[in-house]
């Protein structure tokens, strides 16, 4: 029974180790997947992030192209990112391993709570 007052005791008398949130920010690590964010412009619209999306967060849209080859016109449809839910999204990374543009990213801001439903989508 000593055992356990004095581990309690010298716990209670350490340093705390963690900081006060609100008032002293801290900077997350270099590689944290905090809100995740994409580029409308970048976006070859090949559909590889929603196919490898566990959560099915990523939402696309159909978008008519047309190009030229050889001088007959075609077109081409495809499906660039409309929006992510970042209320789905588990943060697994799959859609930025996967994206063969370039155009998802994770950002650092990890404070993404919302009342607002409509404010967790990535647009």
């Amino acid at each position: 029974m000593m055992g356990i007052k004095s581990e309690v005791l010298k716990n209670l008398l350490k340093k705390p180790a963690t900081k006060k949130y609100p008032k002293e920010k801290v900077e997350p690590y270099p590689r944290f997947r905090g809100k995740i964010e994409f580029d409308k412009k970048k976006c070859t619209g090949c559909g590889l992030c929603k196919a490898y999306c566990p959560a099915d967060a990523i939402k696309l849209t159909w978008k008519k192209k047309k190009i030229t080859v050889r001088g007959i016109i075609h077109q081409v449809i495809t499906r660039p990112i409309k929006s992510i839910d970042l209320g789905k999204c588990i943060r697994c990374g799959l859609c930025v391993d996967v994206c063969p543009a370039d155009c998802i990213w994770f950002t650092n801001e990890f404070e993404l709570a919302d009342k607002d439903r409509e404010k967790l989508f990535s647009r």
